[in-house]
């Protein structure tokens, strides 16, 4: 293993992996492979169509794309889709952007403009989105509102994992990767018959660990470290009823996190920050030994009844829950300064139940859907007066509590009004009650404290753990800090306390009841033709921000929720007597009370302000020689948020974040016969021009254009049993940010960069 990784590591290994997949695409080959253009089969309708006829702009990976593409994560799947980028500092925290719509605030409670489904399943929590992708049937992602047939309403649009299923045979795999920074992650599934006829069973883990690739006194950051496992039980009742249950569980310990790449920053006449200069992307020194510790199970069932006639009832039901805590060093230096922490214990249960049927002429939905959601969080902050701080001495520790139960009703109809046209009508109702408790205190030494607690809850309100005034001080300062003992004698507190809830706050319990809608008319002209015409409501209900920087303005808390209007044209074509696929559309978003996120004077904040975005999207499918797959996609972006109001008070327009004019993507893969096998090789990734990483538009938050290309090589021996790949990510070693927090104020921008040039090999095994 040692020196297989050494290997790996050797810049002669990147330059021969190189120069095979250069020389690979220039061969002339006798044999059709067709990756790309394999018929992908989805449910973005709630039924099974082929991924041509569903008029909605979607992208999907099958399996065997996924598998034979060397997809192994969820930033290879967004890569290659077009108007989609994935921010993720940690995965505390995972933010889906498609076109230019997102949620960036880092509160635990908050929705997603972008609804997240696993095997059907609505997954709310933010740091629960992105697990370990592994055992994919196909992988779904569908841009722009979506709420006439899906669980969730969502404003910005829908991503669909699905696991692959029990089989009748006996079948599986089991996949290895060892690559640089000491990578090893291995995977495997199993699935066959039970007892004959009546039930099948899957079973499916995923483990893997890597060191980080931002540098630290401490440790390497930015790692990877996490074991997930999920099994399936398919019971067959009879012919017409079927009853498939999953569980599944994953777990991070210890995620070496927390930290960030410092640059130096300063306020400009505006109000935001400006850079002094920037610092080594991947190399810090750190006074806080950051992590995250994660664990999430969850059982879910789906039950499917054949009602005779063409009616077919669904029940979808699920239960998760959340553990969590995370740790980081936020000013990012030696010198102990700011230190942020955050624990969320998090329970969703939902039930979907959906009817549907179809005569000649018409094919129709309708359905129930509940959701109830529990989420206790905690942030704390630990300041120190060595640091050069004037803000704050000592810390401060929020906690909040929030319920949410949602029901809603919804249906969609397709009515063929000739042989070539369709009208479709959906419409939905949703009901949100939402509440919200909040309590923050100022822990601090000085002769700002004032009082002495007999006791401090933390995280629980009402029958939480309490803390001493010694714990607390050992709490807010490192055990051994000479404050421990200051803090101890002043009291370790002082006022203000804030509390804000139903009982003192009436915007602390809401209700949000709204219309989803869909109007859309479909012409197949012919076989390989659908053009498309709509329009889209979408709807997300408010919510509360939750800063903890005093002085707090409680009344600043409530946001409204968003309704984004969404005018869309689209096509999909086939041509070239099934050799190219060319799906396109053009769209305009018409967005009302967009919940914009900032960080105004290092409090959180979220404001509802109305924005437009107009875009045009097209992906080409192309297989022009024997054995040469192509896919290019480009996507265009002109967004406008109004009335911003800069930190100094002027008023100006911007534009959303993580949404650039224009962006690309692609694939090129060529495969051959071999040695009584395949060989492939292949190129992909993707361009993105300059864009913001915040809505403030700060200086520091502009990234400038990138390039990001990957390579990969592979052997596939006979009967497409085993392959061996070898792989390099990033393997221009460009530069780039994934994420920035503009804290000018203080002195420093956070950052995270993606990862630098990686390669390595996989090695696969599948039977069935």
């Amino acid at each position: 293993m040692k020196y297989l990784l050494q290997l790996i590591e050797s810049t002669q290994f990147h330059k021969v992996l190189w120069f095979l997949c250069l020389s690979a695409t220039i061969l002339s080959p006798s044999y059709l492979s067709a990756q790309l253009l394999e018929e992908v089969i989805v449910t973005a309708q709630k039924r099974e169509q082929s991924l041509q006829d569903v008029g909605v702009a979607v992208t999907a990976f099958s399996e065997n794309q996924i598998r034979n593409l060397g997809f192994t994560n969820t930033v290879d799947i967004t890569a290659q889709t077009p108007s989609v980028q994935l921010l993720e500092w940690s995965p505390s925290y995972t933010v889906f952007n498609v076109r230019g719509v997102s949620q960036n605030d880092f509160a635990d409670h908050l929705e997603p403009p972008v609804a997240v489904y696993v095997d059907d399943a609505y997954i709310s929590a933010p740091g629960a989105l992105n697990g370990l992708l592994f055992d994919m049937e196909r992988v779904e992602v569908l841009r722009g509102p979506q709420g006439t047939l899906f669980g969730r309403n969502a404003t910005g649009g829908l991503m669909h994992f699905v696991s692959n299923k029990p089989t009748e045979n006996s079948s599986g795999y089991v996949q290895a990767s060892f690559g640089e920074r000491d990578l090893i992650e291995v995977e495997g599934a199993a699935s066959g018959t039970l007892v004959k006829d009546k039930v099948l069973g899957r079973i499916a883990v995923k483990y893997q660990e890597q060191d980080g690739y931002l540098k630290t006194n401490i440790r390497d950051l930015a790692g990877k470290d996490g074991i997930a496992i999920k099994g399936q039980l398919q019971f067959n009742l009879n012919s017409d009823v079927e009853v498939l249950l999953n569980g599944r569980w994953t777990e991070n310990d210890d995620l070496a996190t927390g930290g960030y790449a410092r640059d130096v920053a300063t306020v400009g006449a505006d109000g935001l920050g400006v850079f002094v200069s920037q610092g080594d992307p991947f190399n810090n020194t750190l006074s806080t030994r950051g992590f995250l510790d994660r664990e999430i199970y969850g059982f879910g069932g789906k039950v499917t009844w054949d009602m005779g006639n063409d009616l077919e009832l669904v029940s979808i039901t699920d239960w998760f829950t959340m553990d969590k805590n995370y740790i980081e060093d936020t000013d990012g230096t030696a010198a102990p300064g700011f230190a942020f922490s955050t624990l969320q214990d998090f329970k969703q249960f939902t039930q979907e139940l959906r009817l549907s049927g179809e005569t000649d002429r018409m094919r129709w939905q309708t359905g129930v859907y509940y959701l109830d959601t529990k989420s206790d969080a905690g942030a704390g902050i630990n300041g120190f007066a060595d640091s050069g701080w004037s803000l704050f001495i000592g810390g401060i520790r929020g906690e909040w509590r929030d319920d949410v139960e949602s029901y809603s009703f919804f249906g969609q109809v397709d009515f063929d009004l000739s042989e070539q046209f369709t009208l479709v009508t959906g419409l939905r109702y949703s009901n949100d009650d939402k509440k919200h408790s909040f309590h923050a205190r100022h822990y601090s030494t000085g002769t700002y404290a004032t009082g002495n607690p007999n006791a401090t809850s933390i995280f629980d309100n009402a029958t939480g753990p309490t803390l001493s005034v010694a714990e607390s001080c050992d709490y807010f300062f490192a055990p051994g800090d000479p404050l421990v003992p200051v803090c101890i004698a002043a009291g370790g507190f002082y006022n203000p306390e804030v509390t804000y809830n139903p009982s003192t706050d009436a915007d602390a319990k809401r209700t949000f009841d709204d219309i989803s809608a869909k109007v859309q008319i479909e012409w197949t002209p012919n076989d390989d033709t659908l053009i498309y015409l709509g329009y889209n409501r979408g709807t997300k209900g408010g919510n509360w921000a939750t800063p903890i920087f005093f002085p707090l303005d409680t009344s600043t808390f409530a946001h409204d929720g968003e309704v984004l209007n969404s005018y869309e044209i689209g096509t999909k074509l086939t041509f070239l007597d099934g050799r190219a696929r060319l799906n396109a559309s053009a769209f305009y978003y018409d967005y009302e009370n967009y919940q914009g996120f900032t960080l105004l004077n290092l409090a959180q904040e979220i404001t509802n302000l109305d924005a437009e975005v107009v875009g045009a999207e097209a992906e080409l499918f192309l297989t022009p020689v024997e054995g040469l797959d192509l896919l290019v996609a480009i996507a265009l972006l002109d967004s406008e948020v109004k009335g911003f109001t800069k930190p100094n008070g002027d008023v100006v327009n911007r534009e959303l974040p993580q949404a650039p004019t224009f962006s690309l993507n692609f694939v090129a893969r060529y495969e051959w016969p071999a040695f009584n096998g395949t060989l492939a090789a292949q190129v992909d990734g993707s361009y993105l021009d300059e864009q913001f990483l915040a809505l403030d538009n700060s200086p520091v938050s502009l990234e400038p254009s990138y390039w990001d290309v990957n390579a990969r090589v592979s052997y596939t021996g006979p009967g497409d049993k085993w392959t061996i790949a070898g792989w390099v990510k990033n393997f221009t070693d460009a530069e780039h940010r994934i994420y920035s927090l503009d804290v000018g104020g203080a002195g420093f921008v956070n950052s995270l960069y993606a990862p630098p040039l990686s390669a390595g090999v996989t090695v696969s095994y599948r039977w069935e």
